[in-house]
């Protein structure tokens, strides 16, 4: 399995797109009219949901063509799936649904040529 894959449906999977030079990842909770009392200090949350997960994604040099494929894949992406090789799953595979939240690039010339370096945010939306 690719280090990092996308789909519009969850079953069919495209496989080619350029593997990130880095992947970073957290979870958060979600709440909502959480406030810090000023009487005593404590913070009141009302949890909506546990351990979401936003993942940023890096890719290094990318030939034009490529950047230009993979940016044209996520930069519309809502309501996507993506599956990575993650440690935060038994079986190192996630399988998220969500949306990309930010995407930026950089071109760069090189002795390779003009490429870009890409980086973009994915969201966990749904479950």
């Amino acid at each position: 399995m690719a280090y990092f894959e996308y789909s519009t449906n969850g079953t069919t999977w495209i496989t080619n797109l350029p593997q990130p030079i880095t992947m970073n990842g957290s979870l958060e909770d979600l709440d909502v009219n959480s406030y810090r009392s000023v009487v005593n200090g404590n913070i009141y949350r009302k949890v909506v949901g546990y351990k979401w997960e936003k993942i940023s994604l890096e890719f290094n040099w990318i030939p034009e063509a490529d950047a230009y494929d993979l940016i044209n894949t996520v930069r519309s992406a809502n309501n996507i799936y993506i599956r990575f090789r993650s440690p935060s799953s038994s079986t190192y595979t996630n399988v998220l649904r969500g949306y990309i939240s930010k995407l930026s690039y950089n071109q760069v010339k090189t002795q390779l040529g003009i490429g870009y370096t890409v980086s973009f945010n994915f969201v966990e939306g749904r479950r």
